[in-house]
């Protein structure tokens, strides 16, 4: 299967995840929290091979993980405009709705798993290969 298509069908797999994991109320909050933190870094690491295809692995999950913990920074604004947006549902979905130091832990885990999927999966590596 050529790159983008398999890409999208990642990109696709991870949100229909991460959606799961936010409104199943099968999940704890913690699971919730920790979960849609990694799936967050790995969508976008996704999102960034789409756009730049060339990208390796570990530029890709460090950018990602660069950009999510800005977004969770960004959370600090208090700015009218950005009070707005987060208070729509897809505003919180993209970009939050509260600080919270404890969400950087399962950036790092997202950054790392991203690395990961995006060797074996779009780079079309094994799992011993990958490492």
């Amino acid at each position: 299967m050529p790159a983008f298509p398999r890409t999208a069908l990642l990109a696709a797999a991870i949100i229909a995840a991460g959606l799961a994991i936010r409104f199943l109320p099968i999940f704890p909050a913690w699971f919730q929290d920790a979960g849609g933190g990694i799936l967050y870094v790995c969508l976008l690491a996704v999102l960034l091979r789409i756009l730049s295809p060339k990208m390796t692995a570990t530029k890709t999950a460090a950018l990602a993980l660069a950009l999510t913990c800005a977004v969770e920074l960004s959370q600090l604004l208090t700015h009218p405009a950005a009070i707005a947006i987060r208070a729509t549902l897809p505003g919180r979905l993209v970009f939050g709705s509260t600080f919270s130091w404890t969400d950087f832990p399962p950036y790092c885990i997202g950054a790392a798993l991203a690395k990961t999927i995006t060797k074996i999966v779009l780079d079309r590596r094994s799992l011993k290969d990958a490492f």
